[in-house]
């Protein structure tokens, strides 16, 4: 079973606690989700509030090429995310597919 944890500070850190991810149809547990403590939060709130400053300070070409990134890791692994999609959310994978397009759309 997977157990996700929590990307922090640049780093995968433990979870407080989880809880299970099921898949709507079946109930089947999929996963344990990692949940934060108060203090995790606190920390994820304080580093993703210094990173926006550094985001700031980068140019928009600079930000769009973080963008581009995105939306190429995203078309290599389409399949995989439209897949995600399909056991998390119980999406029909032609659903799923048309959302995937529209996130590598967005982005």
């Amino acid at each position: 079973m997977n157990r996700t944890k929590l990307w922090i500070n640049d780093q995968w850190i433990e979870a407080a606690r989880t809880i299970p991810l099921n898949n709507p149809h079946t109930g089947e547990i999929l996963a344990e989700i990692g949940y934060a403590s108060p203090a995790q939060a606190e920390l994820a709130i304080v580093t993703a509030a210094q990173a926006f400053e550094s985001l700031c300070e980068q140019t928009s070409y600079e930000r769009a090429e973080i963008l581009y990134r995105v939306v190429k890791i995203l078309e290599r692994r389409f399949e995989e995310a439209a897949h995600l999609i399909v056991v998390e959310a119980a999406k029909p994978i032609q659903l799923a597919r048309k959302e995937i397009e529209r996130t590598i759309q967005t982005y």
